[in-house]
């Protein structure tokens, strides 16, 4: 799991590059670039949400549990 979303991590960080450029403009050239960052970030953070459950229950429940508050408030990434 975890070479998984090491993966779609440098995907999205690709791809976001790509379309909002380094420095994070946030002027979207290509509208279908958009939509695929759009849903590489919602896949990542899809990813994140099954991590932090997993070690919330075989891991770090303390730990895990403040990941996941952190995400619902949307501090977390």
């Amino acid at each position: 799991m975890t070479e998984a979303r090491a993966a779609l991590a440098r995907e999205y960080a690709a791809l976001k590059e790509k379309t909002f450029g380094i420095f994070g403009s946030e002027q979207v050239e290509d509208v279908e670039r958009a939509q695929e960052v759009a849903n590489l970030e919602h896949a990542y953070r899809e990813s994140l949400k099954e991590y932090r459950q997993w070690a919330l229950e075989e891991h770090n429940p303390q730990k895990a549990q403040e990941l996941i508050d952190k995400t619902v408030a949307g501090e977390a990434t």
